[in-house]
């Protein structure tokens, strides 16, 4: 959950989480399941419209009850009918994805260590930067052009 009150995290989440913490705003993502994103999101993105973010549009509904996502999103001003449509969406890509990558967890904490790349797309001038060094000939450069296949 993002963008909500700590009051609401606990009440959104189930009761066998016991704590909450703070957002990092970052996610990282397998090769594979980037390669799903774009199959499922091709329609929006071959239409070059609207607009989704990771939380409420991917993270939310993947990991919330939908009683709960639909909650959040009508508070955020979507419609409940296309809340919970989304939701159905994301649920079932979330088990084509756990179905075709039987070895990976959907969603996890994973330890990084000191020695990792970290290649931010969150914003148009890095999803820039990071492309232009795919073609340069560091470490950085090779392990992310390993990343993408």
């Amino acid at each position: 959950l993002e963008k909500v009150s700590y009051e609401d995290a606990r009440a959104l989440l189930p009761p066998d989480v016991v704590a909450v913490g703070t957002s990092l705003g970052s996610f990282s993502v397998s090769a594979g399941l980037l390669r799903m994103m774009l199959q499922e999101f091709k329609p929006e993105l071959d239409a070059r419209r609207g607009q989704m973010d990771a939380d409420p549009h991917f993270w939310m509904p993947a990991t919330l009850s939908e009683a709960s996502y639909v909650r959040v999103m009508t508070q955020k001003g979507t419609d409940a009918a296309v809340a919970s449509a989304h939701y159905t969406r994301m649920r079932a890509f979330r088990a084509r994805v756990l179905e075709s990558l039987p070895q990976m967890r959907f969603f996890g904490a994973v330890p990084t260590g000191q020695e990792m790349y970290w290649w931010d797309y969150g914003r148009l001038t890095l999803y820039h930067e990071n492309n232009v060094l795919a073609t340069d000939s560091s470490a950085s450069a090779r392990a992310l052009r390993h990343f993408l296949g």
